[in-house]
């Protein structure tokens, strides 16, 4: 198979280009310490910033609040109770 039959399945070359108009931007202020990185937590729900961020404009996170019960409910929708 070539790729000219299936090219729909790859990224043109001017939308790499393109999107990378958007990317460096953002690398370049990393590098240069411009703006913070926040790290956080694997597993967690992300760093403060984030809800500060959003608390900014009155909004906040909608968590999960009963992860386990939702799993539970997952098993038995895919028969492994």
């Amino acid at each position: 198979m070539s790729l000219k039959r299936f090219g729909s399945s790859f990224a043109h070359w001017d939308e790499v280009e393109l999107s990378w108009q958007y990317v460096q931007p953002i690398l370049d202020a990393f590098e240069e310490d411009s703006v913070p990185l926040h790290q956080y937590p694997a597993g967690s729900n992300g760093p403060e910033a984030s809800d500060q961020l959003l608390a900014e404009d009155g909004f906040k996170w909608w968590l999960d609040t009963q992860p386990e019960v939702v799993k539970e409910e997952e098993k038995v929708l895919v028969g492994q109770s």
